[in-house]
């Protein structure tokens, strides 16, 4: 008699646990965070520039990069661009905007993710 008591307990407590979740829900599938390789825009304040590569933190991010929070610091990328538009240069403090192609704009140097742009925003 115990064990059929436990059982009917331990039935009810999983099928409690499961409703609870909502696993048992038909026509419900999980999903996954939204990550977009074909284009994305960041805005990021230049840390320096050495010619036409800047170093940026990410001020707002996208599904790749992220800003600064409480518990961390803004994501650091380093940025070379073709033009820029919005001013004639472009120097440590200012806010930058651009848009890039995950696929096909970003590689990795020393470590460092490195993004390549045809125009860079300025302000």
């Amino acid at each position: 008699m115990r064990k059929m008591i436990a059982l009917a307990l331990a039935l009810v407590l999983a099928m409690t646990a499961l409703c609870g979740c909502n696993i048992l829900e038909w026509g419900e599938a999980p999903t996954l965070p939204k990550l977009d390789y074909d284009e994305s825009t960041l805005t990021c304040k230049v840390e320096f520039v050495n010619g036409r590569t800047c170093r940026v933190s990410v001020l707002e991010g996208d599904s790749h990069y992220d800003a600064a929070t409480e518990r961390r610091d803004a994501d650091v990328v380093y940025v070379t661009y073709t033009s820029l538009e919005g001013s004639k240069s472009v120097q440590a403090g200012d806010t930058v905007t651009f848009t890039y192609s995950y696929n096909t704009d970003v590689t990795e140097r020393d470590g460092e993710p490195h993004i390549s742009v045809r125009i860079l925003n300025v302000g």
